[in-house]
């Protein structure tokens, strides 16, 4: 599971429950928290456990924003983290479809090649191409 690339998210799936489009700055942060509140609830429930960097994947912590996929967990919770991710869609759209970057600009990371890894048994995101050092 790779990092979405900033913008709105390429999948145009329908959800069955619309979000409101903000109209205020403090509206945008309401819906941009209540999805980060959805990701760290996540992030925090997936497993990192792994035996080899097979086990596994990149995946991002930061809702509706690029981070790069600079966060590993296990290949094992990879589906139920996509699912979240999948969830929180319908109100990261209704936040670029408002301009919400504007009305409360957020930084753009700089991007380097992040690659799952697992050291001392746990997944990380190591950064830069080839093997990691141990």
């Amino acid at each position: 599971m790779s990092a979405p690339e900033p913008g709105p998210p390429a999948s145009e799936a329908k959800s069955a429950r619309p979000v409101a489009r903000p109209r205020t700055a403090a509206a945008c942060e309401a819906l941009l928290t209540n999805a980060q509140r959805t990701i760290d609830t996540a992030r925090a429930k997936a497993s990192d456990a792994c035996t080899r960097d097979a086990d596994c994947v990149t995946t991002t912590r930061r809702a509706c924003l690029s981070d790069c996929g600079s966060d590993a967990i296990a290949r094992s919770s990879s589906a139920a983290y996509g699912a979240k991710l999948s969830e929180i869609e319908p109100s990261c759209r209704a936040w670029w479809d408002a301009s919400c970057m504007a009305l409360t600009p957020k930084p753009t990371p700089s991007c380097g090649i992040y690659r799952p890894v697992c050291v001392d048994g746990h997944c990380k995101a190591a950064h830069g191409p080839g093997p990691a050092t141990r």
